[in-house]
């Protein structure tokens, strides 16, 4: 892939970026034939330090078939991070997936809620 991001803003407990690219995707099915086609990735990204101990980040994607402008897809990531003790954090996380030409009876859309501890050395 090939892409390049732009700082939008940047403040000292906030930054926002847009990034635009473009990658080769190969997609292997079991049930429906292989692809292999160019996608355009594109994002927005915000990450806010609500805190000394809290950062919250966001990012939102919209994946184009180039070749196909019926073939997108629509991913969103946001997370929350809390800092306990010194190094060690709690994650919350959602993931939300929307793809309008889902393969293999697939459906559109999903949601998937993590969490976690973290210990960064």
């Amino acid at each position: 892939g090939l892409g390049t991001r732009i700082k939008l803003d940047t403040k000292k407990n906030n930054s926002i970026f847009l990034g635009i690219g473009l990658m080769n995707e190969k997609e292997i099915y079991e049930v429906d034939d292989d692809k292999n086609l160019i996608r355009s990735t594109n994002y927005l990204s915000n990450s806010t330090k609500i805190n000394d101990n809290i950062t919250l980040s966001n990012i939102i994607y919209f994946q184009l078939d180039i070749g196909n402008s019926n073939d997108y897809r629509i991913l969103y990531d946001s997370s929350i991070n809390v800092e306990t003790v010194k190094n060690l954090f709690l994650n919350f996380a959602i993931n939300y997936r929307y793809d309008n030409d889902p393969h293999e009876n697939f459906s559109q859309s999903y949601t998937q809620l993590s969490s976690g501890i973290e210990y960064e050395f």
